[in-house]
């Protein structure tokens, strides 16, 4: 019994260890659902937007928005587009519907998800997200 009690605190100490450091799997739409993720480092060509920062919102394990915070507006607008999302493994693919003067486009904006990072590629600038 001595021994036990002796053990006992190692016990709770190695359970909070195990239970505070584990990272939630963001590869999985289950886990995504209800995050949000923001970049504020954006690539060069986005400067002259006066973009201060976007954001991802996944809203479902299927549907993401896109927020756009301008430096020169109070707050954060969402995108008109239509985005979807799906997840394997480690790959994000985002599926973007916009129209524009009543033609409609679709495109397909695929990245990486590592840890609490989302990479995304938007044709040859890169987006790095991170978990707010």
């Amino acid at each position: 019994m001595k021994n036990l009690r002796k053990l006992f605190p190692l016990m709770i100490a190695v359970v909070a260890m195990m239970t505070f450091s584990c990272s939630e799997d963001y590869t999985d739409p289950n886990n995504l659902k209800g995050t949000t993720w923001r970049c504020t480092s954006l690539p060069a060509a986005y400067t002259v937007f006066e973009i201060e920062y976007t954001e991802l919102k996944f809203t479902t394990t299927k549907e993401v928005e896109q927020w756009t915070k301008s430096k020169s507006e109070a707050a954060a607008t969402k995108s008109d587009d239509i985005m979807t999302y799906t997840t394997s493994k480690n790959a994000i693919t985002i599926t973007k519907t916009s129209t524009f003067m009543d033609k409609t486009t679709t495109t397909t904006e695929t990245g990486t998800i590592k840890d609490k990072t989302i990479t995304v590629k938007v044709g040859e600038e890169t987006f790095v997200y991170t978990k707010k």
